[in-house]
């Protein structure tokens, strides 16, 4: 009876040479369990960034690649199949950015076909098993979900909340009081109270208004840059061989200096001085 075992992912990876070649040997020797070694074909498909597609029959011809600028791999296709058409036993991999496929958010799809149920299952299983060593956080996934939408509204909605004890008018008109009537100005308390309803509706636009407006603004403002910073410094979806090493590598201390210096820096001082302003 055929199965088809089709699966897909959405983290991010970071597929090295090592690994890539224990995917390759996990997929070949599956296929050796219902094929003998002459009757396997096997395709590995490299696309670059120019629009160059690689084809090799071995991992170590894709490998070989400069893998850097617009010879950089883009996407990777694995295939394994027993030359039937169409193929008994098969399995096929694919990796690529899914930065490029933003209706789907799939870097990863997987499917195993055979004729045998419990080697269809038991193949996925492994591949499966070989994907998590490879898993990372894919941070534009994260930014660009539905949910983390919400982020910033909530983030807007506390700040307003902790903005708003601290604008009270009241000290401001009355000092302004206060001075009109050492001054002079005010001597009734009629034009007191004329007085302080003025102020009050003076005030009321400029205190609350700019600080509410910029309390909406700035976490949207934030979450759109933070995305544009962590696709630079933080790669989600990395082919890990090759000139790509030392170009990653680069980007991983920046991201390291990133959060504990700017991100943590900024955290510490928003907490310094919330402290410092409740401190008697």
């Amino acid at each position: 009876m055929k199965t088809e075992v089709p699966k897909t992912y959405k983290h991010g990876f970071t597929l090295s040479e090592l690994e890539l070649r224990r995917l390759a040997q996990t997929c070949q020797e599956h296929m050796l369990k219902q094929c003998t070694a002459e009757n396997i074909h096997a395709t590995i498909t490299a696309t670059l960034l120019d629009g160059s597609i690689i084809e090799a029959p071995v991992v170590d011809d894709i490998l070989t690649l400069e893998n850097a600028g617009s010879r950089q791999v883009k996407k990777l296709l694995l295939q394994y199949n027993d030359g039937k058409e169409p193929a008994d036993y098969q399995i096929v991999l694919t990796f690529q950015n899914a930065d490029k496929e933003p209706d789907s958010w799939t870097s990863i799809k997987l499917k195993v076909v055979g004729q045998t149920r419990d080697w269809a299952f038991l193949a996925a299983a492994d591949i499966d098993e070989r994907l998590k060593k490879i898993k990372q956080m894919s941070s534009s996934f994260i930014i660009n979900s539905r949910w983390f939408q919400i982020v910033p509204m909530v983030i807007s909605v506390i700040v307003i909340i902790l903005i708003l004890p601290t604008m009270s008018r009241t000290s401001s008109v009355a000092d302004a009081l206060e001075k009109a009537y050492q001054s002079g100005a005010i001597k009734d308390p009629i034009e007191a109270i004329i007085f302080t309803e003025r102020e009050r509706s003076k005030s009321s636009g400029t205190v609350f208004m700019v600080p509410m407006i910029v309390a909406l603004i700035v976490p949207w403002l934030a979450s759109w840059i933070l995305g544009k910073i962590l696709n630079v410094i933080a790669p989600s979806y990395n082919f890990y061989w090759g000139d790509y090493v030392g170009y990653y590598n680069k980007r991983r201390s920046a991201q390291n200096i990133f959060w504990t210096v700017i991100v943590l820096g900024i955290v510490v001082s928003i907490i310094s001085t919330y402290i410092i302003r409740f401190l008697p």
